[in-house]
């Protein structure tokens, strides 16, 4: 994965662009701990990350945080 990330920096840099990646429990990069290890083994300012928090928890336990049973939920 590194080697095709690296390619695809190089391209972002001939082409003066920024890739992002989100962390996901779906996704490769599926916490926030292998976000971080990414970014620092790439080391480019062309790579950056897109955190929304609620994506690294398993779709069950979200599930669960978001009935509310005083709305009904």
């Amino acid at each position: 994965m590194a080697d095709c990330i690296g390619q695809a920096l190089q391209i972002a840099e001939a082409c003066d662009v920024t890739l992002a990646f989100e962390p996901e429990v779906a996704n490769v990069i599926d916490s926030a701990r292998k976000g971080r290890r990414l970014l620092d083994e790439m080391r480019s300012p062309r790579l950056k990350v897109v955190m929304d928090a609620a994506n690294l928890f398993p779709h069950r336990r979200a599930a669960a945080h978001a009935r509310d049973p005083d709305r009904g939920l």
